[in-house]
């Protein structure tokens, strides 16, 4: 059996008509009244790019809010056609297309990534399943672009991203120790469907699911020549009005994908029917990730798993030059929201999360919690510096009842506010907060930095060792130095008396000493460099670290 006639055998076994399910009482018009106040800033009469808010029972809108425009330029407004790039929310997708070649026995979960790509031999020991639940450890492919010297005004395609990953020497760390959100397991993903189908992830898809379902308006973008009717334009402020965010990934499998929220209520209610059609599938794909201490993760393949109120949800967001997306599902209620913007200062997830309030308020238990104030003991405890990557360091200190953040490197301290005795807010616009383990006892030993309901990093406790700046020879560290795994030139140099990279496209990034031969950047993937001599004490080379990239090796040339 050829690989088309599979795939016309499960959709006509999968996707056909569901009884219908009758509507669970909702707050219709709460929920429209929370979506107007989050579309009103972007509403009136200013010309801006806006958003589009969708609720949908069993794949059928029953409220939908939008405002704003797709296109400044051409003053064309955001409806319900308008077709939004919806960045990682592709990975669910791309996890889809490879849980169904894994149920028809073309790829085994288990098997190492070098048995379907095998130049890919520095990561023997990292399986599919880790690329799905992002425990592998790979470097990530943004920051590998980004330290290799393309700007966000460059084309990237799924074979640059690919060269780069398997130029890789090493990886962040060993395989399942820690979930790590990362792009470079859903390229790799990518390239796996290409080879196990023999079509590229686009016509895979296409063929599997969005023909079959009907999603007439949804495509993965593998081509920047590709002309997509109805496509919203990306757009981020510049502090006097809206302008173009640069967009130019050409890439599938961790992004990728344009669509619409009346062809992803369609989808969300698909998945929700696998239940009962396929319930081994369904299983499959809800698999969440798990550690090598047996520990699991709240991520599965492509979604995150959160009970939300009581209910079981399955969500992803999605962030790319201005686009921002969001698809939540509550399968029990066959409830879906989506939330679909081109203006990149949107709040997807607390607007979606804010619109099902709004809708199950009246019969959902009140999950709020009694706030408590930390105690000088435990703001003792949380005192302490902390690294979220290599070179990006937090300092917290006790102060007035609360906690007092710094940056390394930046001047300022920003007073927290105590939400409760273990968690203090960052950032009330953007939603950021602070969030210490409640059991832990004695000094802590990290924290979750909680993006709003996108997710949390975690950032470990480190120990600085006493240094002055001021003991630092620059010129010892100026040279030129190459690196094979990013096949990337840097030249570092010294400019009244302080240290600087230069390369061509990346521009001049300057360093600043923190410890004993290691210096930071305030840019996200040049932000570690970590200087190598030999044994006569001279320069031979540093390791650089960034956002999901540790020591990637540069040696000196000159």
């Amino acid at each position: 059996m050829n690989l088309k006639s599979v795939v016309v055998s499960v959709v006509i076994g999968v996707f056909g008509a569901a009884p219908a399910i009758a509507v669970p009482a909702l707050d219709e018009g709460s929920a429209r009244e929370a979506m107007r106040r989050a579309l009103a800033p972007w509403a009136g009469e200013a010309a801006g790019p806006g958003a589009i808010i969708q609720v949908s029972h069993e794949g059928e809108p029953i409220i939908v809010e939008m405002t704003g425009y797709a296109d400044l330029e051409h003053a064309a407004p955001i409806t319900e056609e308008t077709r939004f790039h919806v960045a990682s929310v592709s990975k669910q997708f791309t996890a889809y297309a490879i849980v169904r070649l894994a149920s028809e026995g073309l790829i085994d979960l288990d098997a190492s990534l070098a048995a379907y790509i095998p130049e890919a031999g520095v990561y023997r020991d990292v399986t599919v399943r880790d690329l799905l639940a992002h425990t592998h450890a790979i470097r990530d492919a943004m920051s590998l672009v980004g330290a290799s010297g393309f700007r966000a005004e460059d084309v990237v395609t799924n074979a640059h991203a690919l060269g780069l990953i398997l130029r890789q020497g090493a990886m962040n760390a060993p395989p399942g120790e820690a979930f790590a959100y990362n792009n470079s397991g859903f390229i790799l993903l990518a390239e796996v469907v290409e080879r196990v189908s023999g079509l590229s992830l686009s016509d895979y898809c296409r063929g599997l699911i969005f023909e079959p379902l009907g999603m007439d308006d949804t495509v993965y973008v593998d081509s920047l020549a590709t002309v997509i009717p109805n496509r919203a334009q990306s757009y981020a402020w510049t502090g006097e009005g809206y302008g173009r965010a640069p967009f130019n990934y050409a890439l599938t499998g961790s992004t990728g994908l344009t669509t619409t929220g009346r062809d992803l209520a369609i989808w969300a209610a698909h998945l929700d029917r696998l239940a009962e059609a396929e319930p081994a599938f369904y299983a499959a794909f809800h698999t969440l990730g798990v550690l090598n201490d047996g520990a699991r993760t709240t991520y599965a393949y492509g979604q995150e798993r959160r009970v939300y109120r009581g209910l079981e949800t399955w969500s992803h967001g999605g962030r790319d030059a201005g686009y921002r997306a969001f698809l939540l599902r509550v399968p029990s209620e066959h409830l879906s929201v989506s939330v679909l913007s081109n203006a990149a200062d949107f709040d997807i997830a607390q607007t979606t999360y804010a619109v099902l309030d709004a809708l199950l308020d009246i019969r959902l238990p009140d999950d709020s919690v009694v706030t408590t104030t930390p105690s000088p003991q435990q703001l003792a405890a949380y005192e302490g510096d902390y690294a979220l990557f290599p070179g990006l360091i937090f300092s917290l200190r006790a102060q007035e009842g609360t906690l007092g953040f710094a940056v390394l490197g930046q001047e300022g301290v920003t007073t927290l506010l105590a939400l409760s005795d273990h968690e203090f807010e960052l950032n009330p616009v953007t939603d950021l907060t602070i969030v210490f383990d409640p059991e832990e006892n004695g000094s802590a030993e990290g924290f979750g930095y909680r993006i709003g309901l996108l997710g949390v990093l975690p950032a470990s406790r480190i120990e600085l060792e006493p240094f002055d700046p001021e003991s630092v020879d620059m010129e010892d560290f100026a040279g030129t130095f190459y690196s094979a795994e990013l096949n990337a030139v840097y030249d570092l140099v010294v400019e009244d008396g302080r240290l600087f990279a230069r390369q061509p496209a990346a521009g001049t990034i300057a360093l600043s000493p923190y410890q004993s031969d290691v210096f930071n950047s305030s840019n996200n993937y040049f932000q570690n460099v970590a200087f190598v001599r030999d044994g006569l004490g001279r320069v031979t080379g540093f390791h650089l670290s960034g956002a999901l990239m540790v020591d990637v090796v540069f040696e000196r040339l000159s």
